[in-house]
C-alpha cells in the first residue's frame, strides 16, 4: 500500500511484474531486521541472521560485529521496560476479510497496560525525532491499518491506544558516536559502547504513548484506509493502466534506486532487480478468516 501511495509504477513492478530493487548491503536495515528478530526468540533470530550471511556473505565480518551489538542491545531494552509492559501476544499475525478486501500484516505486539490493552510498534533509528513521531503516532498508516484490523477482527475490538517504541541505533552519532581506539581489539570495543546501553538507557529508548479511541479509528478508516484500498482495487483491475503514474524524484523524501533507474530507462536497460514476493514475511495465510460485515 505504501508502494501504491509512493509511485504506481513502482507497485506495478512489484505485484504485476514481481520485481523489487536490489538490496544492496546496510547496516540500518541490517540491524532493524535482527533487532525485531531476536525480540521473537532465539531460533527465529539465528534464521534471519543465516539468511543476511548467506545474502552478503562478503559482509560477515561485520554482520558478526553487528550481530554482538544486537544481542546486548536487546537485553538492556527489555530490562528497561520489563517492569511495566506486560505483553499479550508478540508478532501477531492478522488476515481478515472485509467487504472484499484481505487486510494481512505483522504486529509487533500486544500488551496489556492498567487493564487496557495496547498496539505497541518498534522502530530503530539513527536519530529521534520528538515532534515527528509524537505527530506520527496519532495518524500514521501502518499505526491505523493494524489499528483497523485489530478492530474488524474483534479479537481486540477495544484497543485504549498504541505505544511506540524507538530504539536508537548504536554508533550513529550523539554522545555515544564511538570509534574503535587504536590498540583496542573488537572485543573491548563492543564491550565499552555495550556499556552505554546499561549506564545511559535513555539515550537508547524511547516510548511514545498516544491514546486512540473507537471514533479515531473509524475516521482514519472511512476517510485514509477505505478511500486507497477502493483506489488501489480499481487500478489493480484496470491491468494498472487507470490513474496510473510515475512519481518525480522530490516530492517524497526517498533514495533512488535500482527499481527507478528501471523505471526511469523505460525499461530498455538491463538492471539487475531482485525477485518480488508479496507477504513472504508472513505465516501461511488463514483460509478461516473471520468476515466481517
Amino acid at each position: 500500500m505504501k508502494e501504491f501511495l509512493i509511485c504506481r509504477e513502482r507497485c506495478r513492478l512489484k505485484l504485476k511484474e514481481g520485481l523489487k530493487s536490489c538490496e544492496d548491503f546496510s547496516v540500518k536495515l541490517c540491524y532493524g531486521t535482527l533487532f525485531h528478530s531476536i525480540l521473537e526468540g532465539q531460533e527465529p533470530f539465528e534464521m534471519t541472521f543465516n539468511q543476511l550471511a548467506k545474502k552478503h556473505p562478503e559482509h560477515i565480518e561485520s554482520l558478526m560485529f553487528w550481530r554482538k551489538l544486537v544481542v546486548e542491545q536487546s537485553k538492556a531494552y527489555q530490562n528497561y521496560w520489563s517492569c511495566n509492559l506486560h505483553i499479550l501476544e508478540k508478532e501477531l499475525v492478522f488476515d481478515v476479510m472485509f467487504k472484499g478486501y484481505r487486510l494481512r500484516g505483522k504486529i509487533d505486539a500486544i500488551i496489556l497496560q492498567d487493564g487496557e490493552v495496547w498496539l505497541l510498534e518498534r522502530k530503530s533509528t539513527s536519530q529521534v525525532d520528538d515532534s515527528e513521531l509524537i505527530s506520527r503516532v496519532g495518524y500514521d498508516l501502518q499505526t491505523g491499518f493494524y489499528l483497523s484490523a485489530l478492530v474488524l477482527s474483534k479479537v481486540y475490538p477495544k484497543i485504549a491506544g498504541v505505544y511506540y517504541d524507538v530504539i536508537r541505533r548504536p554508533l550513529s552519532g550523539g554522545r555515544y558516536g564511538y570509534r574503535q581506539k587504536q590498540g583496542e581489539n573488537s572485543e573491548e570495543y563492543v564491550s565499552r559502547v555495550c556499556e552505554t546501553f546499561r549506564s545511559d538507557p535513555t539515550f537508547y529508548f524511547n516510548r511514545f504513548a498516544k491514546v486512540i479511541t473507537r471514533d479515531e479509528i473509524k475516521f482514519f478508516f472511512d476517510n485514509s484506509l477505505k478511500p486507497i484500498l477502493d483506489e488501489m482495487r480499481e487500478w489493480y483491475e484496470s491491468d494498472c493502466k487507470k490513474h496510473h503514474w510515475i512519481m518525480p524524484f522530490g516530492v517524497v523524501k526517498r533514495y533512488r534506486d535500482s527499481l527507478d533507474d528501471y523505471i526511469h530507462s523505460g525499461g530498455s536497460i538491463r538492471i539487475a532487480l531482485d525477485k518480488y514476493e508479496p507477504f513472504s514475511e508472513l505465516m501461511e495465510p488463514n483460509d478461516d478468516s473471520e468476515q466481517v460485515d
